[in-house]
């Protein structure tokens, strides 16, 4: 689900794969749900009940799905953030006084 970023990319690379993903991750389920609600209404005759249910239960997975997103995210920055401190560190033109 996450993509690995390669760091020669472009530097706003990072904010749009989030923005790609946290969409997806809004949109998918309130798609489904609008689609499989419509039809299981008509089909039982409950016009609006499922929908409404199903809309409340995406919503639910749309926020589980971005926790779990932005918990990945800060993951891979805390990770990228190490590395540029250790190149940092051992960096052999920057010479300790």
């Amino acid at each position: 689900m996450f993509m690995v970023l390669n760091p020669k990319k472009i530097w706003w690379q990072p904010a749009l794969v989030f923005f790609s993903q946290a969409t997806g991750a809004i949109v998918v389920p309130l798609l489904v749900a609008l689609f499989v609600g419509r039809y299981l209404d008509n089909k039982y005759h409950t016009v609006p009940w499922i929908f409404l249910g199903l809309t409340v239960i995406s919503f639910a997975v749309s926020c589980v799905a971005l926790v779990i997103l932005a918990q990945k995210s800060l993951k891979l920055m805390e990770k990228d953030t190490l590395k540029k401190d250790e190149r940092t560190r051992n960096h052999p033109s920057k010479s300790r006084k």
